[in-house]
Protein backbone atom coordinates (compact mmCIF):
# COMPACT_ATOMS: atom_id res chain seq x y z
CA UNK A 1 0.00 0.00 0.00
CA UNK A 2 3.03 2.31 0.49
CA UNK A 3 5.03 1.67 -2.45
CA UNK A 4 1.21 2.11 -4.36
CA UNK A 5 0.12 5.84 -2.78
CA UNK A 6 3.93 6.60 -3.34
CA UNK A 7 4.30 5.82 -6.52
CA UNK A 8 0.45 7.69 -6.69
CA UNK A 9 1.74 10.89 -5.24
CA UNK A 10 4.59 11.27 -7.62
CA UNK A 11 3.24 10.81 -10.42
CA UNK A 12 0.46 13.59 -9.04
CA UNK A 13 -2.44 11.54 -9.36
CA UNK A 14 -3.14 11.31 -5.99
CA UNK A 15 -2.93 14.57 -3.23
CA UNK A 16 -2.17 14.27 0.08
CA UNK A 17 0.02 16.50 2.37
CA UNK A 18 0.44 14.24 4.74
CA UNK A 19 1.01 10.58 3.30
CA UNK A 20 1.48 8.82 7.07
CA UNK A 21 -1.62 9.69 7.43
CA UNK A 22 -2.66 9.09 4.86
CA UNK A 23 -2.08 5.50 5.08
CA UNK A 24 -3.48 5.29 8.08
CA UNK A 25 -7.17 6.60 6.82
CA UNK A 26 -7.12 4.45 3.85
CA UNK A 27 -5.90 1.10 5.70
CA UNK A 28 -9.31 1.87 8.09
CA UNK A 29 -11.21 2.18 5.50
CA UNK A 30 -9.94 -0.93 3.96
CA UNK A 31 -10.29 -3.00 7.11
CA UNK A 32 -13.52 -1.27 8.20
CA UNK A 33 -14.69 -2.51 4.39
CA UNK A 34 -13.62 -5.88 4.79
CA UNK A 35 -15.28 -6.37 8.00
CA UNK A 36 -18.71 -5.54 6.76
CA UNK A 37 -18.27 -7.44 3.41
CA UNK A 38 -18.02 -10.29 6.03
CA UNK A 39 -20.93 -9.35 8.31
CA UNK A 40 -23.89 -11.66 7.83
CA UNK A 41 -26.76 -9.42 6.36
CA UNK A 42 -29.56 -10.35 8.97
CA UNK A 43 -26.90 -11.25 11.66
CA UNK A 44 -29.58 -11.34 15.43
CA UNK A 45 -28.79 -8.01 16.99
CA UNK A 46 -27.20 -6.12 14.05
CA UNK A 47 -27.37 -2.51 13.62
CA UNK A 48 -30.32 -3.16 10.80
CA UNK A 49 -30.36 0.49 9.93
CA UNK A 50 -26.59 0.04 8.95
CA UNK A 51 -27.42 -2.65 6.56
CA UNK A 52 -30.26 -0.65 4.91
CA UNK A 53 -27.54 2.23 4.34
CA UNK A 54 -25.18 -0.23 2.67
CA UNK A 55 -27.94 -0.58 0.21
CA UNK A 56 -28.63 -4.15 -1.90
CA UNK A 57 -24.99 -4.01 -3.52
CA UNK A 58 -23.15 -5.60 -0.65
CA UNK A 59 -21.22 -7.74 -2.84
CA UNK A 60 -19.51 -4.65 -4.60
CA UNK A 61 -18.50 -3.65 -1.00
CA UNK A 62 -14.63 -3.48 -1.96
CA UNK A 63 -15.46 -1.74 -5.24
CA UNK A 64 -17.10 0.90 -3.96
CA UNK A 65 -14.87 1.24 -0.80
CA UNK A 66 -12.10 1.45 -3.47
CA UNK A 67 -14.21 4.54 -5.87
CA UNK A 68 -14.76 6.40 -2.45
CA UNK A 69 -10.64 6.18 -1.47
CA UNK A 70 -9.77 7.08 -5.06
CA UNK A 71 -11.94 10.42 -4.82
CA UNK A 72 -10.61 11.17 -1.67
CA UNK A 73 -7.12 10.63 -3.02
CA UNK A 74 -7.83 13.32 -5.55
CA UNK A 75 -9.45 11.28 -8.81
CA UNK A 76 -12.61 12.65 -10.05
CA UNK A 77 -15.45 10.63 -9.61
CA UNK A 78 -15.91 8.91 -12.89
CA UNK A 79 -12.25 7.88 -13.31
CA UNK A 80 -12.37 6.39 -9.52
CA UNK A 81 -15.57 4.69 -10.11
CA UNK A 82 -13.72 3.61 -13.84
CA UNK A 83 -10.68 2.04 -11.81
CA UNK A 84 -12.16 0.32 -8.95
CA UNK A 85 -14.58 -1.52 -11.14
CA UNK A 86 -12.12 -2.74 -13.61
CA UNK A 87 -11.60 -7.02 -13.46
CA UNK A 88 -8.58 -7.92 -11.47
CA UNK A 89 -5.39 -9.31 -13.65
CA UNK A 90 -5.14 -13.31 -12.96
CA UNK A 91 -2.21 -14.17 -11.31
CA UNK A 92 0.00 -17.51 -10.97
CA UNK A 93 0.46 -18.70 -7.05
CA UNK A 94 3.65 -20.87 -6.31
CA UNK A 95 3.58 -24.12 -6.42
CA UNK A 96 4.37 -23.90 -2.50
CA UNK A 97 1.35 -21.04 -1.87
CA UNK A 98 -0.67 -22.79 0.35
CA UNK A 99 -3.93 -24.32 -0.85
CA UNK A 100 -7.10 -23.81 0.30
CA UNK A 101 -9.85 -26.89 0.71
CA UNK A 102 -13.68 -25.72 0.33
Amino acid sequence: MLRDLQRGVAARRFCTDDLPMTIVAVRGAVLSAVDVHAEPVDREGSDGDFSDILGSDRQRIPERCAAVLLRLLGLDPQEAKEVAYRSLPTIALPPSFPQTRR
